[in-house]
């Protein structure tokens, strides 16, 4: 029955809240002194455009995605200018970092087994590429690799017993619970005793159903050099960290990236995100509880509301019931409740009057009787 199904929908104000981990706009400033020693990374935020000026020196000030997504947008079509020295650095820095890989390679004797990246560029790239697009390929590919270091993290001891009891909490509105995270981090999973990701080629059933739109620190992508078809691999162990050119295979982080454009669904080739989303839209068409913790819906998520509204309105052409109850656990004022709940009844098939607004830390809601 549909009232029997609960779904827990987590955002970055979960692990924000019990481990502090940064979130969208706390991600740069405290990540500013590991930036600064990144050539790529922190020559590309220098140049930027943020907010219509150049952001150096104050990029540190900006959100995660405002960032990203600029980077995203340089890299297809150039909005700076490179001085004939900038131009010399950049060619200066592939060689170096081209060099290092190599000479790494040489030195832990794992030539069959280590992934490269600068190497590919320098020496085994066919493509004629532009400074501009070294610039911010590298900066992406910087980026992306401190956002996957920054949330491969492991629950501590001290913190998994009120992750459980978030979990368990949960169970009390219905007999079957379905996880969607929009985090990176794996902190929710690793409370979980026996559970399965939602993703194309796991053949695991059994558990709670975990459904991460937007990736994880223990998926990785491997495309074929000579097709853009790419794959969604994950592990329920160590993720893999070996990123680069191998092969003739490109493998890199399973995340996606916080911008405004995200291609993971907009290509049919990269299909692999796409079908996780049909995870998530199929459970919201099932479910009768819905529990929100550190997750609003931003605008910038459209693909999320897209679907959103798809599944609201296969509910009302199917005859299926209202949902019974949506919990968002979050501190607001009463301007934002009425309006988080006015957004929420244009994304789901719920009255408004079952909307229940908890203006508290979710530590503390799990302590309130149900």
């Amino acid at each position: 029955m549909l009232n029997d199904k609960v779904l827990l929908i987590v955002g970055a104000g979960l692990s924000y809240g019990s481990l502090s981990l940064p979130i969208d706009r706390d991600f740069l400033d405290r990540n500013y002194d590991e930036i600064q020693k990144n050539y790529f990374l922190n020559t590309a935020l220098n140049k930027l455009y943020l907010s219509g000026r150049i952001a150096s020196p104050h990029w540190k000030g900006y959100r995660l995605e405002i960032a990203w997504s600029e980077i995203v947008a340089n890299l297809k079509n150039p909005k700076i200018i490179l001085m004939p020295d900038e131009i010399e650095d950049v060619y200066n820095h592939l060689r170096k970092f081209a060099e290092e890989e190599e000479k790494l390679e040489e030195e832990e004797k794992l030539s069959a087994q280590t992934a490269k990246y600068y190497f590919f560029f320098q020496y085994e790239d066919g493509e004629n590429r532009t400074p501009y697009y070294y610039l911010f390929q590298f900066a992406e590919w910087e980026l992306i690799k401190l956002v996957h270091e920054t949330y491969n993290k492991t629950l501590p001891e001290n913190k998994r017993g009120i992750y459980q009891k978030l979990l368990n909490h949960c169970n009390k509105f219905g007999r079957k619970l379905d996880i969607v995270s929009f985090n990176y981090d794996t902190l929710l999973e690793q409370a979980l005793e026996n559970y399965y990701y939602y993703i194309s080629g796991n053949l695991k059933t059994q558990g709670v159903r975990v459904i991460k739109p937007h990736g994880s620190v223990n998926f990785w992508y491997s495309r074929s050099l000579d097709s853009r078809e790419q794959e969604v691999h994950f592990s329920y162990d160590d993720p893999v960290l070996n990123f680069g050119y191998q092969g003739g295979y490109f493998y890199k982080p399973g995340i996606v990236g916080l911008i405004d454009k995200k291609e993971e669904f907009q290509d049919s080739k990269l299909g692999s995100f796409g079908s996780i989303m049909e995870g998530m839209r199929r459970s919201i068409e099932e479910v009768g509880t819905i529990i929100i913790v550190g997750y609003s819906f931003p605008s910038g998520d459209k693909h999320v509301r897209g679907m959103l509204r798809e599944a609201k309105n296969n509910r009302q052409k199917e005859g299926k019931p209202f949902i019974k109850k949506i919990f968002i656990i979050c501190s607001l004022d009463k301007n934002q409740i009425d309006s988080i709940k006015f957004d929420l009844c244009n994304l789901f098939y719920v009255n408004q009057e079952n909307i229940e607004v908890v203006s508290e830390k979710w530590e503390n809601w799990i302590n309130l009787d149900k």
